[in-house]
């Protein structure tokens, strides 16, 4: 697969990409979304899972290799396979950006329950996730992005704020890279908007938590 997520999950990584396949000459991308999972109950992949036969964890968009032992049956989250934890990730090279922009994806919405209210862009309840058998995980194109720090009942959070198809979207953003690189001293950064940040246009890799509460919220899993 293309690493296109490999952001923080309890103790662990989850991770997600594209299929990937070698044509001829060149890498291509087909339509299929992967999400490694461990057994353990939460299925988040652990160092030593992850490291690849260079010694080095897989970065997004590296090609690697993962040996899948059979598809993980997790609701709302149809990209889940659980991996055989005894073999090696290979790294195999890097997916040029021009083939991934090919792979832009232009869903209607970005699971939008209830379009008309603003206060609901940030999770989706499980019965919808259900009734319209939705995937959890697109690469779209942002435009205003912007990369922010809030604070709600006196708990910050990193956040990422971008518009598609005219909505805003207010985001959780678990891309490490991103956290590291804009607010390496978090949570004692002071609650801002970053103006420097990365590219307004990025491509984005949105992906759904899994079911909590009888509700799936939304993330921000990298920004490329």
């Amino acid at each position: 697969i293309c690493i296109l997520a490999n952001s923080f999950k309890h103790c662990g990584r989850c991770v997600a990409g594209i299929e990937a396949k070698w044509m001829r000459s060149s890498w291509e991308l087909s339509e299929n979304w992967i999400r490694p999972l461990s057994h353990r109950p939460e299925g988040e992949i652990n160092f030593k899972e992850s490291l690849l036969n260079t010694k080095k964890q897989p970065s997004v968009l590296d090609i690697v290799d993962i040996e899948l032992s059979k598809p993980a049956d997790v609701a709302g989250q149809p990209e889940n396979w659980l991996i055989n934890p005894n073999s090696t990730w290979v790294y195999r090279g890097t997916m040029p950006r021009e083939v991934l922009l090919k792979s832009i994806e232009t869903p209607s919405d970005l699971w939008l329950e209830y379009p008309n209210n603003p206060l609901y862009p940030a999770r989706v309840s499980t019965e919808f996730i259900k009734k319209h058998k939705s995937p959890s995980l697109y690469l779209i194109k942002a435009k205003h992005l912007q990369l922010c720090i809030e604070e709600h009942q006196g708990k910050k959070k990193m956040r990422a704020k971008f518009y598609y198809r005219s909505m805003m979207y207010n985001l959780a953003l678990t891309d490490p890279r991103m956290q590291s690189r804009f607010f390496p001293y978090f949570p004692n950064n002071p609650v801002e908007t970053i103006d420097n940040g990365p590219a307004p246009n990025s491509m984005l890799c949105i992906s759904l938590a899994p079911e909590w509460n009888k509700k799936h919220h939304k993330l921000v899993a990298a920004v490329i």
